[in-house]
């Protein structure tokens, strides 16, 4: 007998998965060994990235470009954009000059994210005044 969920409670549930998610990109991030011995190329690690974009793609409506058509803070950005201003929040940009936040990309961010092959090696981002989150 399968058991079915609430709205509350699927919240609840997918709050949990994101929390456990991003403590472990910082555990990750921060070179623990434990939490990825092969660096990020585990199975885990991908089934994680995959669960990132999912996210992405479940919260906002994308174009067939990867451009977020969604209204709000993101709208008229790249579908990456909001995970990239996620990890700025965390404190975990590449660089930060209190106005412009700078990631280099990875190997990992392009698996996640076919739409960055086409940028060199970085990622910047600015907050607008009107709280829209821009790409530079």
């Amino acid at each position: 007998m399968t058991r079915t969920m609430t709205k509350e409670q699927k919240a609840v549930k997918r709050a949990q998965l994101r929390e456990t998610m991003l403590k472990d990109c910082r555990r990750k991030r921060e070179g623990d060994k434990d939490i990825c011995p092969m660096g990020g190329d585990c199975p885990s690690c991908t089934i994680y990235d995959s669960r990132i974009r999912a996210e992405i793609l479940e919260n906002y409506d994308i174009s067939a470009g990867g451009i977020i058509i969604s209204p709000g803070k993101f709208e008229g950005e790249m579908v990456y954009v909001p995970y990239f201003w996620q990890k700025a929040m965390e404190g975990c940009a590449d660089r930060d000059d209190g106005k412009v936040y700078g990631f280099d990309i990875t190997k990992e961010d392009r698996a996640m994210f076919p739409e960055l092959e086409t940028r060199f090696r970085t990622v910047k981002l600015y907050q607008r005044e009107d709280g829209f989150v821009c790409e530079l």
